[in-house]
């Protein structure tokens, strides 16, 4: 797949155009509004439901983009909500200088809305995020409109259909500062991870290398939280709670960026 470097992050050029989920099961071509209204699975479609508008690539509703199967090539995964925020920003920061709508290869390309209709081909296009919020997992739409030449985004309802840009998978780091009550010689320690990292995989990765004799080996992180904080003000203690095994690491820092986008964080472990 072809990709675009924009600082940090590496998008694929063109929308995604698959019929098949990870596994290999197939993905339902719906063409019938009243069937695509109505469906509760995941579905794709062209532009139109004509062969034609293939060169846009495929539109999906989010239960496509939600199903755990996996829609993301491998190597890739679905963006979430801050990584369209973070382009957003960077291209705010670039925009006399960097065309980011050649680069990207932005198509015009409609959507489609949840009554199975069609709209505003050559007048915008969208694409669909992943959300976090509150530990429910819910979908964004981040969509392009050349009369306002900006980026937008809100949420939409699962019926509703939308292109999709994938963002590349590769080893993110994060770096923890340990409080100073646990009296530990490191003062602080970065991890590689996967974006799809577990925050279960987190904590104990962080329990191996640096708690291990700190903490109740039995504990499970209940003795100890990770606080995210901003110049040293604390904005959302993250915790161990009933989703840890599902959720990841990224998802739940992204429950604070989901409303409010943060530059420089800090993550610091310290004892409840």
């Amino acid at each position: 797949m072809q990709e675009i470097k924009i600082k940090t992050q590496i998008w694929t050029t063109e929308n995604l155009d698959v019929s098949h989920y990870k596994n290999g099961d197939s993905i339902p071509n719906i063409k019938d509004p009243e069937e695509w209204k109505n469906t509760k699975t995941g579905a794709w479609c062209y532009y139109n439901n004509d062969i034609k508008n293939s060169k846009y690539g495929k539109i999906y509703n989010s239960h496509a983009i939600l199903d755990p199967r996996g829609l993301a090539p491998e190597g890739y995964r679905i963006p979430e909500h801050y990584d369209w925020l973070l382009l957003e920003r960077l291209i705010e920061q670039t925009k006399e200088t960097y065309h980011w709508q050649e680069h990207f290869k932005v198509k015009n390309a409609g959507y489609r809305s949840n009554n199975g209709r069609f709209f505003y081909l050559n007048e915008a296009s969208g694409w669909w995020c992943k959300s976090i919020n509150n530990t429910e997992v819910s979908t964004y739409a981040h969509f392009y409109e050349p009369s306002s030449d900006r980026l937008s985004w809100k949420p939409f309802e699962f019926g509703e259909g939308f292109y999709v840009r994938c963002i590349k998978e590769e080893y993110k780091t994060a770096a923890f500062i340990i409080d100073d009550a646990f009296n530990h010689p490191l003062q602080s320690v970065t991890f590689k991870y996967f974006p799809n990292t577990s925050f279960q995989e987190m904590l104990d990765n962080i329990y191996n290398t640096i708690l291990n004799d700190k903490v109740s080996k039995y504990s499970f992180g209940k003795e100890w939280c990770i606080d995210l904080f901003e110049d040293y003000m604390r904005l959302k203690e993250v915790y161990k709670s009933g989703d840890i095994d599902t959720i990841t690491f990224d998802q739940k820092i992204n429950q604070v960026y989901d409303r409010i986008y943060i530059q420089n964080y800090k993550l610091i472990i310290r004892r409840l």
